[in-house]
């Protein structure tokens, strides 16, 4: 289970790396900077894809962006946020272990 404060923090760090200025928590972290950037939701779905393996106990994370050597952008930071808020909120239906890869041979 993950507390609900370490993925607040963790998030805002995210977020702070991202766009290079401070962000505050509130409701969903869809921000209008991210739609300003001209990338989608449904972009981002395409660059991060969830498998569940294992009778959905095991989640692999594949990062799938080799324009930028698979590195996270506001959306697909937002998609991530998303499924590990879920994930705390309905512990029952959180995986054991989460395994994050990134597709492709030149990077992460």
């Amino acid at each position: 289970m993950f507390s609900r404060s370490l993925i607040q923090k963790n998030w805002l760090k995210l977020r702070r790396l991202a766009t290079n200025k401070p962000v505050h928590l509130s409701g969903s972290l869809t921000s209008s900077s991210t739609r300003k950037m001209g990338s989608t939701q449904d972009s981002a779905h395409e660059k991060v894809k969830f498998n569940t393996l294992e009778n959905e106990k095991v989640v692999e994370v594949v990062l799938d962006n080799p324009k930028t050597l698979n590195a996270l952008d506001t959306d697909m930071i937002s998609l991530l946020w998303d499924k590990l808020k879920i994930w705390n909120d309905h512990p029952d239906k959180a995986p054991s272990v989460v395994l994050m890869k990134g597709a492709g041979e030149k990077a992460f």
